[in-house]
């Protein structure tokens, strides 16, 4: 799989549709913003996660903070991390994704998810230990929060380097949505505020 046009000063990458004809079908989910895109498939009954974009912030997943004009997989045979995958989220500054019981997120640690704060860039997918067990149903992400909702209705915030709960017991609950948050301003670089104030 590769990128037909890949333009950093655009911010927008453009596929070749008839390479990845006989993928299209498989593609269970996929995100995209000027920045980066996330996407999952399902291939032999489980889900991979592949990302592809630019890479300031460490959003994409691999070790470094190199741009990516070809999609990589995630959670291919060599890593440690899950194929159960049951969603996927982004933002300009993060992603994430989750099985039934855990909780990866990566890139510009500003709080938003719900990891320490002792890296300013996670480079990989690293587990919320917090949330490790907690069944999820529902989750949103916005530029400065994590919104993660459980199937026993817990509802919990990742922002501000915790993980609160900010209801419970809720029931038949459609949707949910993470909007605003806040970014630790000492985690932005003077590079990212010209990019974006974000959060």
């Amino acid at each position: 799989m590769h990128c037909k046009q890949y333009s950093k000063n655009a911010n927008e990458f453009v596929f070749n549709r008839q390479t990845y004809w006989h993928f299209w079908h498989l593609f269970a989910v996929q995100l995209t913003n000027k920045y980066n895109q996330l996407f999952s498939t399902k291939m032999n009954y489980s889900f991979q996660v592949f990302a592809v974009g630019l890479n300031e912030f460490g959003q994409i997943g691999i070790k470094d903070k190199t741009d990516i004009s070809t999609p990589v997989c995630l959670n291919n045979n060599k890593s440690k991390l899950p194929s159960g995958v049951k969603g996927i989220a982004a933002s300009k500054f993060h992603s994430v994704f989750w099985t039934d019981d855990e909780l990866y997120t990566w890139g510009l640690n500003a709080g938003q998810l719900g990891q320490l704060n002792h890296d300013k860039i996670i480079h990989t997918p690293k587990l919320v230990s917090s949330l490790k067990g907690s069944r999820i149903q529902h989750l949103s992400s916005s530029d400065g929060a994590i919104v993660v909702l459980t199937h026993n209705g817990d509802l919990l915030a990742l922002n501000e380097y915790q993980t609160r709960k900010i209801a419970s017991k809720l029931s038949n609950v459609v949707k949910i949505q993470a909007v605003g948050g806040h970014l630790d301003p000492k985690a932005l670089s003077k590079q990212s505020l010209l990019v974006d104030k974000g959060g």
